[in-house]
C-alpha cells in the first residue's frame, strides 16, 4: 500500500503513478496539515492508485477538507471525480483552470491569489497565481517558506512551456514571484528541493541562456523555420527530445517577438532589424 514521507511537520508526500511526460513517472500528492488535510494535486490514473490513496489516507486517520490544484493538466488532475464523490469535497483552484475541467458547480471553488489558509498545524498559507507554465498556475507558500510549486519547478526532468497554453515572460515571472517567499521547493514529480531562491535563479538564468542561444542560432542562419534552430539552440540537448524542445523554442520565439528582438513571415523566423 506505502505511506506517506513526511516533508515537514503538517506536510507529507504519496507520489502516484501517473501519465506524465519521461523522465517522470509519477505526481506528488501533498498532504496538508495533520489530522484535518488538504490534498494537492491527488491524481489517480488508475483504479489500483485511486485504492492506494485512499487506503494510506484511512490508514494515517486522516479527515480530507478539500482539494487544492496547482493547475489542470492529466498528470495532476485525473480521476477526480471519483475522489470528490468518494470525500464529497470541493475542488479549490484558479478560475482558468476550473473551466478546463469537468468539475460539478457545487463542487468548485476558485481559489483568490490572495487567499490565506491556515493548517490544523497553526500554519498560514498564501495562494500565489503563478501562469506561465499553464493560464491558472498555482503555488501554496506556507509561512514557514515551504512552497507547494506545482511544475514551476521539477526534482526529475524539465518545465515544458507549450505555446498552446504557456507563457515564457510569464513563466519567468512567476519563478521571480515564487523567489520571494519560498525558501524550500516542494515539486509535483521528484524530490524537494533546498535552497529554493538558488534554485529558482538557476532556473531563470538557464532560461535566459537558451533564449541567447536561440537569438545566436537565428543570426547565424539569418532566417529560419522554427524546427531548423534546434540543431544550433538546443545541441546540448539529445535529439529524442527534441520534439519537446521545439515546443519551447517557439514560446522563447513568441516572447522575442513581443521584446521585439524577433520578426516572424509565414512561418519563417528572422532577428528584428
Amino acid at each position: 500500500m506505502g505511506s506517506f514521507e513526511r516533508i515537514a511537520c503538517g506536510i507529507r508526500c504519496l507520489p502516484l503513478r501517473t501519465p506524465t511526460l519521461p523522465p517522470a513517472t509519477h505526481t506528488n500528492v501533498y498532504v496538508v496539515g495533520e489530522k484535518e488535510v488538504w490534498l494537492v494535486d491527488p491524481a489517480v490514473a488508475s483504479p489500483e492508485e485511486k485504492e492506494r490513496l485512499e487506503k494510506t489516507i484511512a490508514s494515517a486517520n486522516l479527515r480530507v477538507l478539500g482539494i487544492w490544484l496547482t493547475h489542470h493538466h492529466r498528470d495532476h488532475a485525473i480521476g477526480l471525480g471519483g475522489l470528490i464523490e468518494g470525500w464529497g469535497v470541493k475542488v479549490w483552484a484558479h478560475g482558468e483552470t476550473l473551466k478546463r475541467l469537468s468539475i460539478p458547480t457545487h463542487a468548485a471553488l476558485c481559489a483568490s491569489s490572495d487567499a490565506l489558509i491556515e493548517d490544523d498545524c497553526g500554519h498560514r498559507w498564501r495562494v500565489l497565481h503563478t501562469p506561465g507554465h499553464a493560464p491558472g498556475h498555482l503555488a501554496f507558500v506556507r509561512d514557514d517558506g515551504n512552497a507547494i510549486a506545482g511544475d514551476l519547478v521539477a526534482g526529475v526532468g524539465t518545465i515544458l512551456i507549450d505555446p498552446q497554453e504557456g507563457d515564457m515572460a510569464a513563466y519567468l515571472d512567476s519563478l521571480r514571484l515564487l523567489g520571494t517567499c519560498a525558501e524550500r521547493l516542494l515539486p509535483a514529480h521528484g524530490p524537494v528541493l533546498e535552497k529554493g531562491p538558488e534554485v529558482i535563479e538557476r532556473y531563470i538564468a538557464h532560461r535566459l541562456r537558451r533564449e541567447v542561444k536561440i537569438e545566436s542560432a537565428l543570426r547565424a542562419k539569418r532566417q529560419a523555420k522554427a524546427q531548423e534552430l534546434l540543431p544550433l539552440a538546443y545541441d546540448d540537448t539529445p535529439e529524442a527530445l527534441w520534439p519537446l524542445a521545439l515546443r519551447s523554442l517557439e514560446s522563447h520565439l513568441i516572447k522575442l517577438m513581443r521584446d521585439g528582438k524577433v520578426i516572424k513571415e509565414g512561418d519563417t523566423y528572422a532577428i528584428s532589424q
